[in-house]
């Protein structure tokens, strides 16, 4: 898999080309009791940019609004060659306290185990789907965020891919069971229907 922060992916259908690896500023600034000084935020986001990073995410809430002035402020002069993603108040499934789903759990059993295994804190398995555009890391030390960029240097083996997908498939249904069964054919007049391609 290995790849660099200046591997680009494409956004979508945008047509902007993104870092793998997108950097997360939840925890740039105190105000919440637990980010980083702005001179920590400062170190990260340059060592970020200086390996190819473009794609800053960050959000009015984050450390009660004030990581986004500390962005601000280190956006200056170089606003034109990033790109920012920025969410506005707060999300939803926060508000509804939705607890992680069985699949997340197990992803979660499988990566963690494995991490140590290849002597890593981070695994960016994420990066392995063509979906993924880009991976956010939010870290609030220098050494988290050189153990997040070194990740990507990392390859999988067929079976630590077997395993992960495993532990992430999920039970796709209705209606696509339905369409897979031989109830589907009745339904079709004994017409072969292809199932759309995952």
């Amino acid at each position: 898999m290995a790849v660099q922060l200046d591997h680009y992916r494409l956004l979508g259908r945008s047509g902007l080309r993104v870092s793998p690896l997108s950097l997360g500023t939840m925890a740039f600034g105190v105000a919440a009791s637990w980010g980083c000084e702005e001179a920590a935020a400062t170190k990260i986001f340059n060592h970020y940019i200086e390996n190819g990073g473009n794609f800053i995410d960050t959000a009015n809430f984050y450390a009660n609004g004030e990581s986004e002035r500390v962005v601000g402020r280190l956006l200056q002069g170089r606003r034109e060659q990033l790109a920012i993603a920025e969410l506005r108040g707060w999300s939803p499934l926060v508000a509804l306290q939705i607890p992680y789903s069985l699949a997340e759990r197990m992803v979660e059993r499988e990566l963690i185990p494995m991490a140590r295994e290849m002597g890593m804190g981070v695994l960016p398995w994420t990066l392995l789907n063509p979906a993924v555009a880009s991976t956010i890391i939010d870290v609030r030390t220098h050494a988290q965020f050189e153990d997040n960029l070194a990740a990507v240097e990392l390859t999988f083996s067929s079976a630590q891919i077997a395993a992960l997908n495993a532990a992430s498939s999920i039970e796709l249904g209705f209606p696509h069971d339905m369409l897979g069964s031989p109830v589907s054919r009745m339904m079709f007049g004994d017409v072969n229907v292809e199932t759309r391609r995952r």
